[in-house]
């Protein structure tokens, strides 16, 4: 069960080596499938090419379990 921030917006930015919108479209459609209600974006011109979430809830390690078990890397910034 995922720790709940009593209805506040937790907002988290992660460094990842997704570098292409191909690669990032896919992981966006697992995010919002495995996390609904939370908000995900990718900033690839970013020199980290960071993702951001937005979430009611802490779901930092199963975000970052998801990026490894498909073969990217993510940390949180």
């Amino acid at each position: 069960m995922q720790p709940s921030l009593d209805g506040k917006l937790l907002i988290t930015v992660y460094r990842t080596n997704v570098v292409e919108e191909w690669q990032a479209k896919p992981i966006l459609e697992m995010l919002a499938l495995r996390f609904p209600g939370s908000c995900f974006s990718f900033d690839l011109w970013d020199s980290d090419r960071v993702l951001r979430m937005e979430s009611t809830t802490n779901i930092d390690a199963e975000v970052v379990s998801l990026f490894r078990d498909h073969g990217f890397e993510c940390e949180l910034l």
